[in-house]
């Protein structure tokens, strides 16, 4: 194995208002750091951009 793929929600690292989180990219910038140190690959899987696509909550819709 040489990849790894890592979902996260777009409420995890920004606001509703769209400012960034002051720690909001730490856990990603961990992920990558630790495969970057065995020589992985990493891909960022967004789910649910902010905007929502349909109306849902986990489909990035920011209000309920």
């Amino acid at each position: 194995m040489n990849m790894v793929r890592v979902p996260f929600y777009w409420m995890e690292i920004m606001y509703n208002d769209g400012t960034i989180k002051p720690q909001g990219f730490d856990q990603l910038d961990w992920v990558i750091a630790e495969c970057n140190s065995r020589n992985m690959y990493v891909i960022l899987d967004l789910h649910g951009a902010p905007g929502g696509m349909n109306g849902f909550i986990t489909s990035g819709k920011s209000t309920f």
